[in-house]
């Protein structure tokens, strides 16, 4: 990492507490109840983008999911970035080109705000600034992460799993306690 990206990230590093209180309704959705859905992770390689494909593909034909976004934080140039990662309409991405000095997504941001998502998913599991901005900023009305992720502190429902449990049962898990809660 270069020096001057480390120091972005050092002076970075408070903003996601600071961005936490954005003034949203927070209210609970179950997948059963057609709910839009955002899903946030950082990219780790195309198997990990096939993986989010089919989890989408699984929320639209399992529930009937109307609204499903993936969306992924690639650390690279938009120059640099993986073939696989062309636009499709359910799977986006931004890099390190769309961030501000701040290390802050204002564009992908502002985008997803004009959006309303009923469920965001969190599935960062190390700390990346501009995913914890993102989540922090996101108007979505219920956050759901698993305990002990960077961010745990900005989500509304955390799935307390042991650290060395994947993001496959993560996503079970979630699902699972998405479709069966009542939030009235």
């Amino acid at each position: 990492m270069s020096v001057l990206l480390t120091l972005r990230h050092k002076l970075s590093s408070w903003f996601p507490a600071r961005i936490a209180d954005v003034n949203r309704s927070k209210k609970g959705s179950n997948l059963n109840e057609n709910p839009s859905v955002l899903i946030i992770y950082q990219d780790s390689g195309e198997a990990d983008f096939k993986k989010k494909k089919k989890f989408i593909q699984h929320l639209k034909g399992e529930y009937g999911v109307r609204d499903v976004l993936s969306l992924a934080y690639s650390d690279v140039q938009k120059n640099e970035l993986p073939e696989y990662f062309a636009h499709y309409k359910e799977l986006d991405y931004f890099t390190r080109t769309d961030l501000s000095w701040r290390l802050k997504p204002a564009k992908t941001i502002a985008e997803l705000n004009l959006r309303k998502f009923d469920i965001l998913i969190d599935l960062s599991h190390e700390k990346c600034i501009p995913l914890g901005l993102l989540i922090g900023a996101s108007n979505s009305s219920c956050k759901v992460g698993k305990a002990g992720n960077p961010y745990e502190g900005l989500m509304d429902i955390i799935i307390d799993l042991p650290e060395s449990t994947g993001e496959d049962e993560f996503l079970k898990h979630a699902e699972y306690y998405l479709s069966k809660l009542s939030f009235k």
